[in-house]
């Protein structure tokens, strides 16, 4: 073994130490998480005074703004929810020695004799004002009330890819017939730049158009969805309350195009919610009037019904990443018609998707004094899996078949009719049957080779601890202001099928926030 080679296998090493645990490749092509709306803990900390009454005699009204910034953490957890790993290794179809979990760099534009590592770091940050009402009318039935949640702000999200190059292959060219009937020069030397949406090569001309990875962060701005309940605190003395309300969100957020793979979403993806809310709470220690200790809790149940959405989905017999692979384009009469385009831009549909129920569950230990509360609780959410059905157009029959690492000529210089349709997004790294064209070419994919699965999210649980420390300032009978600052670090749950992972398609953050408003 030469000292290059002998370098290049310690510097391999070193970048991808933790490579011997990793997962293999798997995962989802779009990360669906929880709405910034959606927040129990959030939007009723600080506030437990101010909701209830003992007489039920007079009306409470408050109105409050609250300013709040989330960023997310464990952007591993992130990244192997989309590919199942956090470090991908990108290798060409004639570097020696490819391992099997090795991304083929050929489908990318890049060299056949191309190598690097790539870490995967994702993050995403929200920075939100968030207007919250609640209206009391008792005078028309004691403990009838009204809440509206209006969050607007901004959510960033940037897929960081920290790639170390190995061997940029710039001087070993695509073989003849296989991308064009000349031999190509591959025209990019990063994995960083292959999925940019301006890369061609040979045939390729078709750049990709979906699944893209920005290189700088990308933003949405504007209004999540609005949330309004309708309640009625049934129960309601000194001994503490118990309350039902029925609930709505208005899809006032953003709607996913998947143009880009991580793709910035406020809201809850345009899904239109209906639900039922139950809060209550018992008084545990009690202290001159001025003084209690109680126990507070509540759960926001609803049911998010279909919406209009266009998601990237992979190939059922072709393992995650499929979409990335390359076409060939055929006739009517079966002729493959020197025409390249990559997977994605055709599997990437109009679909409804719908989620059957959320759970926003909340317990709360809440002090309040004559002008201080202090609130410690935890937060549990739990979301069932997505269901999509693909709407509209699918893939055109017997059109295009999988190129895999099949030439797109012949030896005569004829265009060659050959598919591969059990390639993977690994190339020749497995076993022989796979690599191997069909026997009877062309074998078309249609779109009952879409893997509907492979763009929806699984059950995702969470887990919060929140603290908030609140003033109020009791100078004036009828209008009280009040101040507060609270925090939240949320983290993943646990799946019970797989006790050996978390469940990573979940978002863990930590958030700040505080809070100010008038008291009526």
């Amino acid at each position: 073994m030469n000292i290059t080679n002998k370098v290049r296998i310690l510097i391999v090493s070193i970048f991808t130490v933790n490579m011997s645990t990793a997962h293999v490749i798997e995962g989802v092509s779009f990360l669906s998480p929880r709405s910034q709306s959606t927040n129990y803990a959030r939007d009723i900390a600080g506030m437990t005074r101010y909701r209830t009454t003992e007489d039920n005699t007079t009306s409470q009204h408050y109105i409050n703004i609250t300013p709040y910034y989330s960023h997310s953490v464990k952007g591993k957890r992130m990244a192997d929810a989309l590919f199942g790993r956090d470090i991908l290794t990108i290798t060409g179809s004639e570097v020696e020695n490819r391992q099997e979990e090795d991304l083929l760099a050929d489908y990318f534009g890049l060299s056949p004799a191309f190598e690097s590592s790539v870490k995967i770091k994702p993050h995403i940050q929200n920075a939100l004002v968030i207007f919250n009402t609640h209206f009391t009318f008792d005078t028309y039935l004691a403990g009838l009330y009204f809440d509206m949640i209006a969050p607007v702000g901004l959510t960033q999200w940037h897929m960081e890819l920290d790639e170390l190059v190995i061997a940029s292959g710039s001087d070993v060219p695509f073989p003849e017939k296989y991308m064009a009937q000349n031999a190509v020069q591959a025209p990019i030397t990063h994995f960083k730049q292959a999925l940019t949406g301006d890369v061609r090569f040979g045939q390729m001309q078709d750049p990709i158009a979906f699944g893209k990875i920005a290189p700088c962060p990308l933003s949405q701005k504007g209004a999540s969805d609005i949330i309004m309940a309708l309640g009625w605190h049934c129960i309601q003395n000194e001994r503490g309350h118990f309350g039902i309300n029925l609930r709505t969100a208005i899809p006032t957020g953003t709607r996913p195009t998947s143009e880009f793979f991580f793709e910035p979403l406020l809201g809850n993806g345009k899904h239109a919610e209906l639900g039922v809310g139950f809060d209550g709470h018992l008084v545990l220690w009690e202290k001159d009037g001025t003084q209690e200790v109680s126990l507070y809790g509540g759960a926001n149940i609803t049911h998010l019904f279909n919406a209009r959405q266009r998601r990237s989905f992979d190939l059922k017999d072709n393992r995650p990443l499929s979409r990335y692979m390359l076409l060939k384009e055929f006739d009517q009469d079966g002729n493959y018609i020197n025409q390249l385009t990559p997977v994605i831009n055709h599997t990437t549909l109009p679909c409804h998707v719908r989620m059957d129920i959320q759970a926003d569950i909340l317990f709360m230990l809440d002090y309040t004094g004559k002008n201080y509360s202090f609130n410690l609780g935890y937060s549990g959410f739990i979301r069932s899996k997505e269901k999509i059905c693909l709407s509209g157009c699918g893939i055109p029959e017997n059109r295009f078949g999988l190129k895999g690492i099949q030439n797109v000529t012949t030896d005569l210089g004829d265009p060659s009719t050959k598919t591969q349709s059990l390639a993977t997004i690994f190339g020749n790294s497995l076993d022989q049957q796979s690599i191997v064209a069909d026997p009877q070419s062309p074998v078309f994919i249609g779109t009952q080779n879409i893997n509907v699965r492979s763009a929806a999210s699984p059950r995702i649980i969470l887990n919060k601890l929140f603290t908030h420390f609140g003033y109020t300032s009791l100078k004036h009978t009828h209008c009280q202001p009040f101040f507060g600052i609270g925090g939240e670090v949320e983290f993943e749950g646990i799946n019970p099928r797989n006790r050996t992972q978390s469940v990573h398609d979940t978002l863990a953050i930590w958030g700040i926030w505080l809070k100010g408003g008038i008291a009526l």
